[in-house]
């Protein structure tokens, strides 16, 4: 029931009825199973064609799909952020040294300079928060949490590193 790709000359948005600035799409992707603490990138495009009268949109569509695959096959890398002018924000594989782990009343982490950091229950749930500054160990004060099993997530620049701990 749609309007034939070749209907009207003076086919628009307006004159088929469509509300004005709402333009949808949609993505499926998958399968993949994310993790607690995990990190997937994902790269999506979507592309449009308007085809004339020696090819359908259809059919040029496919050819700019089959164009976009074949330029990120050949270099993953220049899709992403690179194109929105922002550095994107690198996942540090390195583990966060925590110690002692289990700890009753403070934990110390090894970051140089200075970084945020949040604590999150075993739900995901932000427990708390602050700065850590001054030499490389840092003490956080865990007293307050209830025993369990908590992430800390360390912000340092544009690196984050986490890593389990368990309060007793």
């Amino acid at each position: 029931g749609g309007i034939p790709p070749y209907g009207p000359v003076d086919w628009t948005e307006e004159t088929a009825g469509n509300t004005p600035d709402d333009r949808r799409g949609l993505c499926s992707m998958g399968p993949f199973t994310l993790e607690p603490d995990g990190f997937h990138k994902i790269d999506i495009a979507f592309i449009t064609a308007r085809g004339d009268s020696t090819i359908s949109s259809v059919e040029l569509l496919k050819t700019y799909i089959d164009s976009v695959k074949a330029l990120y096959y050949l270099d993953p890398d220049h899709f992403g952020y690179t194109w929105l002018g922002t550095d994107e924000n690198t996942l540090n594989k390195s583990k966060l040294n925590i110690y002692p782990n289990p700890a009753t009343l403070i934990i110390h982490v090894e970051v140089s300079g200075k970084a945020e950091y949040m604590i999150y229950d075993i739900y995901g749930k932000l427990i708390t928060n602050g700065n850590l500054s001054g030499i490389k160990n840092k003490s956080i004060d865990i007293s307050n949490l209830d025993k369990g099993i908590y992430l800390l997530r360390i912000i340092n620049n544009n690196t984050i590193i986490s890593n389990k701990f368990i309060k007793n």
